[in-house]
């Protein structure tokens, strides 16, 4: 049987990209571009909050963003969590702290209100909390300014730590219900026809989160003990 080979002019433009192995002339890896590392990734990624499209990242596109194969970013971070949570310390650690001249009350109410404004902003770091503590080092950072705004006014440093988890805990678990529900973009939910369904609809706006607020805060300053 006679097999009819093509000849060599023929099957080379075959065997360029995207028909044969990718063309890797003009990446980093044979350029003099700088060695991959875990800044350069969490810069990048960082980008996306930048532009609101946080929940749009994903290990490829960064990939793609920085030059390199998906692989060659596990060298480095650990999976998009851990990139997320590099991210979050950023933004986390930019947030302004409440003047010291505050009173404890409002110094907490305020360090409520930038984190949810924060959370509002980029919904996908809220699943890092509801998946593990969040312990970087800019989390860290505003529990020590919190219990020092606590202790200045006469709280034990526990007393102190139990009441920040508490109002904590509250904003997680209710920024967690806007962004599961798609409530970060506020709209008016009404039906007169059924006030009981109104009424649940609105738990999770913003008057009861203010509300919310004030009840613990009040709570804490009632000057019972903590559990």
């Amino acid at each position: 049987m006679y097999v009819y080979t093509l000849p060599s002019c023929v099957l080379r433009p075959l065997l360029r990209p995207p028909f044969g192995r990718p063309d890797v002339s003009a990446t980093r890896f044979t350029t003099d571009a700088p060695a991959l590392s875990r800044d350069e990734i969490v810069r990048t990624a960082s980008g996306y909050a930048a532009t609101g499209a946080l929940d749009d990242l994903t290990i490829r596109q960064l990939a793609t963003d920085l030059d390199v194969t998906p692989m060659a970013l596990y060298r480095h971070i650990r999976d998009k969590d851990d990139i997320l949570e590099a991210v979050a310390d950023r933004l986390i650690g930019a947030l302004p702290l409440p003047s010291d001249d505050l009173p404890w009350n409002e110094y907490l109410a305020a360090m409520v209100a930038s984190l949810r404004g924060l959370l509002r902003a980029h919904p996908a770091i809220i699943g890092l909390y509801t998946r593990e503590p969040l312990t970087t080092p800019a989390a860290k950072a505003r529990l020590v300014a919190a219990r020092t705004a606590l202790m200045r006014s006469g709280f034990s440093e526990d007393d102190a730590t139990r009441a920040y988890a508490t109002i904590h805990t509250f904003l997680i678990g209710f920024c967690a219900l806007e962004a599961g529900r798609g409530l970060i973009e506020p709209h008016p939910i009404s039906s007169a026809d059924d006030p009981l369904s109104d009424a649940l609809a609105q738990f999770v706006t913003d008057e009861p989160f203010e509300r919310g607020v004030q009840v613990i805060v009040a709570g804490i300053a009632s000057g019972g003990p903590l559990p």
